[in-house]
């Protein structure tokens, strides 16, 4: 993965394709990135439904975090 995430979106969908990669070629590595997709897919749930106090916050540091 390669240049900054510049949304959820791009997070999720280049989470994504890399774990496709990796699992493609049987890398036990993807494991991580099964897992980091379903919580990233999970937070965005959360933002979107209001779960959190400070949604534009946790949106933002989603994507930084991901930096």
């Amino acid at each position: 993965m390669t240049g900054s995430f510049t949304s959820v979106s791009d997070v999720r969908t280049r989470l994504g394709n890399a774990e496709a990669y990796l699992r493609s070629r049987s890398d036990r590595r993807s494991v991580f990135l099964t897992v980091y997709a379903e919580m990233t897919a999970t937070i965005e749930t959360g933002i979107e439904s209001g779960v959190f106090d400070d949604p534009d916050w946790v949106h933002e540091y989603l994507i930084d975090f991901a930096d």
